[in-house]
């Protein structure tokens, strides 16, 4: 049997092994996960985070740093479009996908997502959806989502062996690509970074390797370290950048 872009409409493992269409496998690979240049709608995180992991490393942050140096001029309005984004409607929701089976084409490569990064994962869109108005919920089926996030060996995207992350933009949704380097704590920063983006967040005044920002004291979306140490969870700076772009939650529920 010929592997097309994913096996399976579903995202996590279960029995669900419908085949994808010939059509919706090649919308994937044409379009959704096309290479994207830095410069247009996406991020390629490499020297994000300077190669793979240990360069960039601050002992000290002393920057008071500005939410509205991390709001995008881009992401966040691409992903209010994917989501048809009207709180006066209540259309508040978007949709995530974490998709974890080994799959190989010509794009990409992609591996099974541990329990413990499935759970960041989880954990990272709970967070988040306390604090402003945009809800998450998760599906195990990348048609019904706007976001989905792929733990990867090899994305024929990046040229740079350098490059561990991105987030590239398809028709419908992103998709959130992040590799595996073997170094937990440095591929945790990646995927919330990632997903940083995919939310509207932009590098801090799209300078991240200035010394005067780190990913643990100023906002995940650094690409340096604090004394090797890499932030794995959304700054307070961060989720102030959020709330701008998508407000403050006002369901109870």
């Amino acid at each position: 049997m010929e592997k097309a872009v994913f096996n399976a409409l579903g995202g996590r493992k279960s029995e669900r092994l419908n085949p994808l269409s010939d059509r919706f496998a090649d919308r994937l690979e044409s379009s959704a996960l096309e290479s994207v240049s830095r410069d247009s709608l996406s991020c390629a995180c490499s020297i994000c985070k300077g190669e793979i992991p240990g360069s960039s490393s601050i002992l000290e942050s002393t920057s008071s740093l500005d939410p509205n140096a991390l709001v995008s001029a881009s992401f966040g309005d691409i992903t209010k479009d994917y989501i048809d984004w009207n709180p006066e409607d209540g259309n508040t929701t978007l949709t995530y996908t974490v998709f974890d089976r080994e799959s190989e084409n010509f794009f990409f490569t992609s591996l099974e997502q541990t329990a413990q990064e499935e759970a960041l994962i989880d954990e990272t869109f709970t967070e988040v959806d306390a604090l402003i108005e945009l809800d998450f919920e998760e599906s195990e089926f990348i048609l019904n989502s706007e976001i989905v996030v792929i733990k990867v060996d090899r994305y024929i995207g990046w040229g740079s062996p350098g490059i561990v992350g991105q987030v590239v933009e398809g028709p419908n949704r992103w998709f959130v690509l992040w590799k595996d380097t073997g170094n937990a704590e440095f591929d945790s920063n990646t995927i919330v970074h990632e997903i940083g983006h995919s939310l509207g967040l932009s590098h801090p005044n799209e300078a991240p390797n200035n010394p005067l920002w780190n990913t643990v004291e100023d906002t995940v979306m650094s690409y340096n370290s604090f004394a090797g140490e890499w932030g794995d969870e959304f700054t307070d700076v961060d989720l102030a950048a959020l709330t701008e772009i998508w407000g403050v939650e006002t369901s109870l529920v």
